[in-house]
């Protein structure tokens, strides 16, 4: 390869070249390297997806809490058996 053609690789594919032995666990941006910047990355990170509930949901208010027809905010949460 010429150094033009490692050069466009080298920054095409970056991860190719930091270490494999995490899986890239250790990479930035990973959860492993952002596991500790707030408290829901943390909790997302330790517990089972979030769960949409339907019924639970309610309508969408705007600032005067009149309604906003057609929308609705919907109920997620992480379900009880986490």
């Amino acid at each position: 390869m010429s150094d033009e053609e490692i050069a466009v690789y080298m920054t095409s594919m970056p991860e190719q070249f930091e270490c494999q032995e995490c899986s890239e666990q250790c990479h930035p941006g990973s959860t492993y390297q952002t596991f500790s910047t707030s408290p829901s990355i943390c909790l997302n990170s330790l517990i089972c997806d979030k769960v949409h509930v339907p019924p639970l949901d309610l309508p969408k208010l705007e600032f005067n809490f009149c309604e906003l027809v057609g929308e609705k905010d919907e109920f997620w949460v992480h379900p009880e058996d986490c």
